[in-house]
Parts: structure tokens; C-alpha cells; sequence
């Protein structure tokens, strides 16, 4: 019996995910990934994007995202802070997720 099944593809903490080695930008990261996502005929991405992250990194995080945008991967709220739920009340949860459209 054949099955069929919708999948999303998600990324954590995009443009801001961590160091970067050597000379590999994140701007390189991104592209690598909507190249492969692209060749291999892959379904819809989301990208969640940390905005506290975004404003406070480095100058090119917004050309990241644009780029990620621009190439037809979707956007999605991952808080402003990311904060840990078990951590904080849901109230301050909310507010810090409302946070990020400011």
C-alpha cells in the first residue's frame, strides 16, 4: 500500500547556529544548505530565527536571512532570547516571543 506523507524540513538558530570554522561564513553555511535543499528537489524549509541573536550578532546576520528568504526557505519565531521554557514562567515565554515583533 503506498503511502503518502508531507514532510517540513526545519533549521534551529538560523543565521546564528553556533561558531564558524576556518574560514567558512554563515553566509557559506546557508548557501550550502539552500544548494543541497535545491539538488535534491527537497520540500519546504523553515528557518527559525532567534531575534535578539540577529540584532546583537554580526553586521551580516540580516543579508543571511535575506538570502535564505530570497531562495524560498520560510521564516519561522524561535523567541527573541531562547529562553528554556522549563526555566522561565509562561508568561515571560510569551513576552519574549511578542518580543520579537519590536
Amino acid at each position: 500500500m503506498d503511502k503518502n506523507y508531507n514532510m517540513s524540513i526545519t533549521f534551529d538558530d538560523i543565521p546564528v547556529h553556533g561558531s564558524v570554522a576556518g574560514e567558512i561564513s554563515r553566509k557559506d553555511i546557508v548557501d550550502f544548505i539552500l544548494s543541497a535543499t535545491k539538488k535534491h528537489d527537497l520540500p519546504s524549509m523553515v528557518g527559525f530565527v532567534n531575534m535578539g541573536k540577529l540584532k546583537e550578532g554580526e553586521k551580516n546576520h540580516e543579508e543571511v536571512v535575506d538570502e535564505w528568504v530570497s531562495q524560498g526557505g520560510m521564516l519561522g519565531n524561535h523567541t527573541y532570547s531562547h529562553l528554556d521554557l522549563r526555566e522561565v514562567s509562561a508568561q515571560e515565554f510569551v513576552c519574549d516571543i511578542r518580543k520579537t515583533k519590536n
